[in-house]
């Protein structure tokens, strides 16, 4: 992550934070594998899917 600031006068300033992946990529796949855990799809859902 790289943040940056800068001040062009007395009363304005510019912030600019640039994110990059792999700042969040594993948190992110962390939370997908929990959801995949803890995904609960019944039987009758997937039943009632039209598959093209």
């Amino acid at each position: 992550m790289k943040i940056s600031f800068e001040n062009p006068d007395k009363l304005n300033g510019l912030l600019t934070i640039v994110v990059e992946e792999a700042d969040y990529k594993e948190e992110v796949e962390k939370a997908l594998k929990d959801y995949r855990k803890r995904a609960n799809i019944p039987a009758s859902a997937l039943d009632k899917c039209q598959w093209v």
